[in-house]
């Protein structure tokens, strides 16, 4: 169900009614005028084209065959530039070229050109042509879906085929969007200066198949999939105007989006058609939506059959205002298996044998079929809702079984298998999300140490304490447990695919629990597991159980398909030698998923979307991830896994130049580096894109770690991804730190996908080889560290946590006893101070806090409160780095107590430092902490006076 936002039409609903029916006669009177002036026009060209024996082409709808389309009595009338009607369900190469133009972003068209080529095989010529797409010397074929390096390469696969003349984008969309026939299109002809020849060329549309011969329900998806994309590109174009809302943007996406709301209607009429539920259901009015939601919240306050009676009186007195019916059938729906939608239909169609007749009526019995019919249309109530009613009891005695009769329901009873399978499918999906959130648990464990260390470890010592944790027993342990499960529910999932559809089929309850085990299984190793599952169910997508599986939550199957794309592009990645093959491999293997594809959107959209990235291995599309990103939030799930597929191949790609190419290949490695950095700083969704490059990397991380084959999987891994991860968390972390990710609603989001890089960033250095590539992953492990310095706050250690520590700083090579201590109570504000303010390496924070123990020691444990105006005070006399680390030295390598002569020198900075504005008056402070200090430490401060130049 679908509310809108904003006030309701209040319009009285026999009125709306009324308007509606008087709307419709008017839009069909002018649909079948247009058509005939269509005819007329078209008939007279034809009739002139014959006369006057000019070139004749028609635009083939699909590859070119050996011969001549056949031009018969049964072939419609052909039409031209002037006459060609993109919208009259019979698809050629223009129409194609057409949807293209559509959906492609201003920028895109700006680009390209629509090519004209005739046909010059022997007894065709005149009769065949086509369309293809230029940009720049590019070729591509939107017929065929084909992409081509030259018009050279696609003339030597299609060699019959001649160009003729082009027509830029923009204006071959001004032309084909004006009304076909119309002194409009013929305008955008002319001022697009057409030449005559092009003018000339015909399009003959094969025609629509005979009533009855087409596949309603391809029919209904086909429509479905072309009304996503266009809806995406209103959002898209929406989103660019709100951006920019200059009147030309803002026409744009008022155009578009009457376009997709005109797309989803007919979307909506051929599901209607097909018996399926409507992919778009209608928003409701909200005037309407909110007195069937008051109305029902004072009904529940009744006894239960009180609550029937007044739901029966509801529907009864708003008969008329589907959108209120709707609305009040949806909320009794979501009470469930014996709720009252359930109670209220077993009232009325009860029969009691003895008296021969049912318990309601014939009129409230035909209440209740119109109100469900009604909701039915709207998409809140279901098929599975129905079946689900029959199936509490004996299913083929139950009163919802004549309901399912009166609105012609497919009626399917729940098998014993059914039931028992959805027990296993419950228990196992519950043993993987326990195992699951303790896996979590260690990853955010390790995240939270390392962080709190700050930058107090070199990264040998990062590399050694990672190593230690993940070989700790919990740590093997708790992954162990997880990679089981995910094997356990994948099993279950796939052992009776007959009983699983009829689980589906047969229950609401039934499609969440089996649909929350798809979403989890489909985050762990096992991925792709969850998707061949559905892609199975979906192959039949007019089966009660596909029917079951997609509806209601239209995010379900998208979100499904977008990781399945993801999981399976790591996979091409991880065995392919050449990162460019596996790209052509995992567009090819989209095939595999075809049925998904279709329910979640589109094949032919992820294809498309796949040919926007098809360059990206190159280096050469960084330019349109950028706008992609702007326009991020308007993007489908689809789209979104593709673009960071995309991503994805291209760092794989600069990071086997470094690899191949030694210190040559480095330069790649860092433009790569640079685009993801300008992706991320420049809009929010550039920051999402990089999240999600990280997860998706983090994740096939893990998965080729928990695999059978783990040596070879991971090793792979970290060869050609690991890198590319570790520059995609270095960005997200950096630009996190940037814009504050404290006030960043999604901060929380952000801290979870850089926190789990981690184990993957440290599993991966030893495997990572060459030194570029180990820099870009020992760059994103330090930079995940930072940022969660920042991010991590307040985090104290319990003892057996501490203790934890203590043994992996020892196994990372921290041998002084009072130094382990030390870092173990790291506060990671302090180390941030020291080494990211002052510039101290690890090497150089380690030596002082060896002579003084307690420097490093955080704020709540330690002796020093705050250090940021001492730190300010070394910056103020230019001392960063190895200066900063010399005056540091001269005072505790002088001092008697270190500690004392510290904590005199930071009180009093702290103290009096804030009003200190200029350079000499520090020597003023420093005076008084003198005067300040033991007699025994004064020699230590003047040590250190003397290092700042005093």
């Amino acid at each position: 169900m679908r509310i809108p936002e904003g006030p309701g039409s209040g319009v009285d609903p026999s009125i709306a009614a009324r308007r509606a029916e008087e709307a419709r006669r008017a839009a069909e009177a002018a649909r079948q005028a247009e058509l005939a002036r269509q005819a007329a026009l078209a008939q007279q060209a034809q009739q002139a084209q014959q006369s006057q024996q000019r070139f004749r082409s028609s635009f083939d709808a699909a590859a070119p065959q050996p011969k001549a389309p056949r031009l018969d009595a049964n072939t419609p009338a052909a039409s031209n530039l002037l006459t060609e009607n993109t919208r009259d369900g019979q698809e050629n190469c223009l129409d194609v070229a057409a949807e293209w133009l559509d959906l492609a972003s201003p920028e895109i068209r700006g680009r390209s050109e629509l090519v004209f080529l005739k046909d010059n095989r022997p007894d065709t010529e005149g009769q065949s042509g086509h369309v293809v797409i230029r940009q720049g010397s590019k070729v591509y074929d939107p017929t065929t879906k084909k992409s081509y390096d030259s018009m050279e390469a696609f003339q030597k696969e299609q060699p019959h085929y001649q160009p003729v003349g082009s027509i830029p984008g923009g204006q071959a969309k001004k032309i084909l969007d004006a009304p076909p026939g119309s002194p409009e299109r013929a305008r955008a002809i002319e001022k697009a200066k057409v030449s005559p020849e092009l003018q000339a060329m015909m399009v003959a549309d094969p025609g629509r198949p005979e009533s009855g011969s087409a596949d309603p329900v391809k029919h209904a998806t086909d429509l479905k999939n072309a009304a996503n994309e266009l809806r995406e590109t209103a959002n898209a174009l929406a989103g660019e105007a709100q951006r920019v809302p200059s009147p030309p943007n803002k026409e744009a996406a008022k155009e578009a989006a009457a376009k997709a709301e005109e797309a989803e209607k007919a979307a909506n009429v051929a599901a209607s058609q097909a018996g399926l539920e409507p992919p778009f259901p209608r928003l409701l009015n909200l005037k309407s939506a909110t007195q069937a939601t008051d109305d029902y919240k004072q009904l529940k306050k009744l006894p239960p059959e009180g609550q029937v009676h007044r739901m029966k009186e509801l529907l009864q007195q708003h008969a008329q205002d589907p959108d209120y019916t709707a609305q009040l059938v949806d909320l009794a729906r979501k009470e469930g298996d014996n709720g009252l939608l359930q109670r209220l239909g077993e009232k009325l169609f009860s029969y009691q044998h003895q008296a021969g007749s049912y318990r309601g009526t014939e009129a409230e019995r035909r209440l209740l079929v119109d109100a469900l019919k009604t909701a039915r249309e709207a998409g809140t109530f279901s098929d599975v809702d129905l079946n689900s009613y029959r199936n509490t009891g004996v299913a083929s005695s139950s009163p919802w079984s004549d309901i399912a009769e009166q609105l012609n329901v497919q009626k399917t009873d729940r098998t014993d298998k059914a039931g028992d399978l959805v027990g296993d499918v419950k228990g196992a999906t519950q043993e993987y999300e326990d195992a699951a959130a303790a896996a979590k648990k260690k990853d955010e464990e390790l995240f939270k140490q390392l962080s709190s260390l700050g930058n107090t470890l070199t990264e040998e010592q990062k590399k050694a304490y990672i190593k230690a944790f993940q070989e700790h027993p919990d740590y093997k342990k708790a992954y162990e447990k997880k990679a089981q499960a995910a094997e356990k529910l994948a099993q279950t999932l796939q052992k009776d695919p007959e009983a699983l559809k009829n689980a589906l089929a047969s229950g609401t309850g039934n499609v969440a629990d089996i649909r929350k085990a798809l979403n989890l299984l489909a985050d762990s190793p096992k991925g792709l597991t969850a998707a061949e599952v559905a892609n199975e169910i979906l192959k039949d997508p007019a089966s009660p159980a596909a029917r079951a599986l997609t509806g209601g939550d239209p995010n379900f199957v998208k979100d499904l398909a977008a990781k399945a794309m993801e999981k399976s592009a790591a996979e091409y990645l991880a065995g392919a030698e050449d990162p460019k093959d596996a790209f052509a491999k995992f567009v090819e293997g989209m095939d595999k998923f075809k049925p998904l594809l279709d329910a979640a959107g589109g094949y032919d959209q992820a294809k498309f979307a796949a040919s926007q990235f098809e360059n990206a291995v190159e280096f050469d599309k960084y330019s349109d991830l950028q706008k992609y990103a702007l326009q991020w939030e308007a993007k489908s799930p689809l789209f979104k896994s593709i673009a960071v597929v995309g991503l994805m191949f291209a760092g794989a790609s600069a990071a086997e130049s470094a690899r191949n190419a030694g210190e040559e290949g480095v330069p790649a490695l860092e433009s790569y580096g640079k685009a993801l950095k300008d992706i991320a700083s420049a809009s929010k969704g550039g920051l999402d894109l990089t999240a999600q490059l990280t997860a998706t990397l983090t994740g096939a991380g893990r998965d080729a770690a928990a695999t059978g084959t783990k040596a070879a999987k991971f090793a792979s891994f970290a060869g050609r991804l690991s890198p590319v991860l570790g520059l995609a968390a270095s960005t997200t972390s950096l630009v996190l730190r940037v814009k504050s990710a404290r006030d960043d609603p999604d901060a929380g989001k952000y801290i979870s996908i850089i926190g789990d890089t981690l184990g993957v960033l440290g599993g991966s250095l030893e495997l990572a080889g060459p030194a570029a590539l180990v820099g870009a992953v020992i760059s994103g492990a330090g930079a995940v560290i930072s940022a969660g310095g920042e991010l991590v706050t307040n985090y104290l250690d319990t003892k057996e946590q501490q203790q934890q520590k203590r043994e992996f700083l020892e196994k990372a090579g921290i041998k002084d006893k009072a130094l382990r201590e030390a870092l173990v109570l790291t506060g990671s504000k302090q180390a941030k101070l020291l080494t990211d303010e002052l510039g101290l390496s690890a090497e150089q924070l380690q030596t002082l806090a060896t002579k003084a123990p307690l420097l490093v020691v955080g704020a709540e444990a330690g002796p020093f409160a705050d250090m940021t105006q001492f730190t300010r005070m070394l910056k103020d006399h230019g001392l960063k780095g190895d200066a900063a680390y010399k005056a540091l030295d001269a005072l505790v390598s002088n001092a008697k107590d270190p500690v004392t002569a510290l904590s005199t020198l930071v009180a009093t900075a702290q103290q009096e430092g804030h009003h200190v504005k200029q350079k000499e008056n520090w020597g003023h402070l420093l005076d008084r902490a003198r005067e300040k200090a033991p007699a025994e430490e004064r020699a230590s401060i003047d040590a250190f006076r003397k290092a700042l130049g005093y």
